[in-house]
């Protein structure tokens, strides 16, 4: 049995909340189930999954980590991942603007192991590279942007092979609606809330209904009932 392991100089380094996420994280990838990790902005969500990758490499439990992360944050995730993740191997940028160069990486990365930061197009452009390998760990940063469901970007993601777990970090993972609510928990755990039109039939419409301002008391009692069933 493999156990989860931190240099200790990288374990002080972090505040405690980000200790509690970093075994919060590490205990959904050992019991093989996605998450989604909603601190706010500025509490260190990158630097927890940096460390959480640091431990599952240092224990030889993955070999394959891909991050999706919007354009303007890749060099971000890049110089933070080489500062928690000292001696990992092989984190890339999969943006290079020549083929070849991108399709070097994925041979590296099938080989070798590593991390790959790519960018929200690239999972677009790039679907069929990125598509083909199996995965320990994908993260999406600002997942809530993939939200919609009949949108190509969700569709690619979803598509991507995943042998360990999903992981979308947000700073707003309470969506609008329930349709965007079960869009985001289904990306990281598929069977939680089932398959969309019955999830839709059985609470959104019914919880959504309730809400209005000429509904019945039986439709607010039965709305109330649902929200907390799905709570």
């Amino acid at each position: 049995m493999n156990y989860f392991s931190l240099p200790a100089k990288i374990y002080e380094r972090l505040f405690e909340h980000q200790k509690k996420g970093v075994i919060w994280l590490y205990n959904l990838y050992r019991k093989k189930k996605g998450g989604v990790l909603g601190d706010d902005m500025g509490l260190g969500k990158t630097v927890q999954v940096a460390t959480l990758c640091k431990g599952l490499f240092e224990s030889e439990q993955i070999s394959k980590v891909l991050i999706v992360v919007p354009a303007t944050l890749k060099i971000y995730w890049e110089n933070e991942l080489k500062k928690w993740c000292p001696k990992v191997d092989n984190i890339m940028q999969f943006d290079d603007k020549k083929k070849a160069n991108r399709e070097q990486q994925m041979r590296t990365l099938r080989k070798k192991g590593g991390i790959i930061v790519t960018s929200y197009g690239m999972v677009t452009t790039e679907k069929i590279n990125l598509s083909e390998m199996r995965y320990d760990l994908v993260v999406v940063d600002e997942g809530h942007r993939a939200k919609n469901v009949n949108t190509e970007l969700r569709r690619n993601l979803v598509a991507l092979r995943v042998k360990g777990i999903r992981l979308i970090l947000s700073g707003t993972p309470l969506q609008n609606n329930l349709s965007e609510l079960w869009s985001v928990f289904d990306f990281v755990q598929p069977k939680i809330f089932g398959p969309c039109q019955p999830f839709q039939n059985k609470y959104a419409d019914v919880i959504q209904k309730g809400l209005l301002k000429d509904a019945s008391h039986a439709e607010k009692t039965k709305a109330d009932t649902l929200s907390r069933q799905l709570r």
